[in-house]
């Protein structure tokens, strides 16, 4: 890489440390006005920057790249304000019903049969939706090792176990009568590590 000479930086890092602290206030205020909290606002620009530096391929000009720095930023604040309204209204719930982690007779069998129920219902998946869902469920694997595994670019393999999760879900659901609020803790574990 070429070295910029006035901080010693590559000079990919320099535009980009650069571009980050140009679009930081605007970002900012997007996510604390959305967020209300300092810190998570702080978190979603973050997590917003990197999205938005990896869409750039799209932009079309200045004005283009600006309107999606505020709906990426926007979209990154409406899941984080989704989640904690689940992990405040739903999740306390959850665990209520499903109790502690000590390993109860019982609770060892309703875990046995879920598991199983999920092994089945993934038995009913094509082979690449399968084998996404396999590889990050049950092997937890990140989706950058996936996609090389598979062969396939992350946004296909993100795309990919979006659909699998989506008819793995259906098929749960109508075959197995899993309730949407347990399958919905599955897919917290399983897929919010992405």
């Amino acid at each position: 890489m070429i070295e910029e000479k006035s901080q010693g930086l590559p000079v990919e890092e320099a535009v980009l440390e650069s571009l980050f602290l140009e679009k930081y206030p605007l970002m900012y205020n997007v996510a604390f006005q959305l967020l209300r909290n300092r810190d998570d606002a702080e978190d979603a620009v973050q997590d917003a920057f990197i999205k938005w530096w990896k869409n750039r391929m799209y932009w079309k000009n200045d004005i283009h790249a600006k309107a999606n720095c505020i709906l990426v930023v926007k979209n990154i604040c409406i899941d984080k304000l989704r989640m904690s309204r689940f992990t405040k209204d739903l999740l306390p719930e959850l665990e209520e019903q499903i109790g502690d982690d000590s390993y109860t007779p019982l609770r060892k069998i309703l875990r046995a049969e879920l598991y199983n129920d999920v092994h089945k219902a993934l038995e009913q998946l094509p082979p690449a939706r399968k084998e996404v869902i396999s590889l990050t469920m049950l092997e937890d694997l990140s989706l950058e090792k996936v996609a090389a595994r598979m062969g396939k670019t992350y946004d296909a393999t993100k795309a990919l176990k979006h659909e699998a999760w989506k008819q793995l879900r259906g098929i749960l659901i109508d075959q197995y009568h899993l309730s949407p609020e347990l399958l919905q803790l599955v897919w917290l574990y399983w897929f919010l590590r992405e």
